[in-house]
């Protein structure tokens, strides 16, 4: 009797585990009734009403409503094109490390054109993408658009937080890519990678074009952890090398949700000359209590800046902090939203980034 008890709890656990295992790849597709993704709807609703600074936008999603059974891509697509009418909200895909498959290179919208600047495959960095599985890429855009909202910063939302999920939305881990390199056209066939396996590429490159000229490249504005201190300590030897007289600071293949303001405080740093204060205004909301406060985020230059030399910014940039930082030194008006709150949604584990705050330059 202890015998065949210790045999069937064993059998147990094993089976368990074994559904733990493969969980992540059965339900990867699973639907979920229209009254759930209706109480998810609610459920934004709810958030954006508590957090989204501009809550007087906040619409109820009122024409949305969910009748037939959906997986979680499905669904995000329907709820994104809501999204795309709620300046400065973010909605992301949930992911998962082994179970979720993305394409083994990255894409920026450059200049008109989608171009790869991360490739784990054989696919060229700098090779235009112009279709995947025989559909043009601005097309896919009409999946997640509504027409009259397509401009460049959702193109450039599209390269980088939905491109490299398309094989997930075709269910597809193979996929057909027509690009050109220098000049050539080229058709390939891709594999899909597990998302553990994706290495982002660096947020900043320098790269020293002569012995006066410094190029720095920024692919993201999200200087986390200790990238921090080493891009700080990379601009900080450009600026004390007496050599470099020239440099250019490339904004146009960075894009990021704007999780912080430390990148824009620290290249502010080396940019300005005198004490600067970056916001005429800036809005802050608490639940149902909004403060506002005049002449926000004072800033002081660097012990050692690019006052000596010769700064080009290339401002072709899309990004939420590049923009601020070029709207800042030209001091245009701009409305910059930050201080996200992230809401995860109960069922689909949807990814949304809400801002609770507002800054002005006017």
């Amino acid at each position: 009797m202890v015998k065949k008890f210790i045999n069937f709890t064993l059998f147990f656990v094993l089976a368990v585990m074994f559904f733990i295992i493969i969980s992540p790849y059965v339900f990867k597709y699973q639907k979920f009734f229209p009254k759930t993704l209706n109480k998810e709807i609610e459920f934004i609703n709810s958030k954006l009403k508590l957090h989204y600074i501009d809550d007087e936008r906040v619409i109820n999603f009122k024409d949305i409503k969910i009748n037939r059974w959906m997986n979680k891509y499905e669904f995000y697509k329907i709820l994104f094109k809501e999204f795309s009418k709620y300046p400065g909200v973010y909605m992301l895909l949930p992911e998962s490390n082994k179970s979720t498959y993305v394409l083994p290179f990255e894409i920026r919208f450059v200049d008109g054109e989608f171009v790869v600047i991360n490739s784990s495959c054989d696919i060229e960095e700098g090779a235009v993408v112009s279709k995947i599985d025989n559909r043009d890429l601005i097309e896919y855009l009409s999946d997640f658009y509504s027409e009259k909202y397509v401009i460049n910063e959702n193109k450039q939302f599209f390269s980088r937080y939905i491109f490299l999920f398309l094989g997930e939305f075709l269910k597809k881990k193979r996929i057909e890519v027509e690009y050109k390199f220098l000049g050539k056209s080229k058709k390939t066939i891709v594999e899909t990678i597990p998302y553990e396996e994706f290495i982002r590429k660096d947020p900043v490159l320098v790269e020293n074009k002569s012995n006066d000229f410094a190029n720095i490249t920024i692919f993201s504005f999200n200087f986390l952890g200790d990238k921090f201190s080493e891009i700080f300590e990379e601009f900080e030897n450009i600026a004390k090398n007496n050599n470099i007289k020239h440099i250019t600071l490339d904004f146009r293949y960075a894009y990021d949700i704007p999780i912080d303001l430390s990148s824009l405080y620290m290249i502010m740093s080396f940019l300005i000359d005198k004490k600067t204060i970056l916001f005429e205004e800036a809005m802050f909301k608490f639940g149902s209590y909004k403060y506002t406060y005049k002449n926000f985020g004072e800033l002081s230059p660097n012990n050692v800046t690019f006052k000596n030399k010769e700064v080009e910014i290339v401002e072709n940039c899309f990004d939420p902090i590049g923009n601020l930082i070029c709207n800042i030194i030209k001091n245009d008006k701009l409305e910059f939203y930050n201080n996200y709150k992230e809401i995860i949604t109960p069922w689909t584990r949807l990814r949304i980034y809400i801002p609770s705050a507002k800054f002005f330059i006017k």
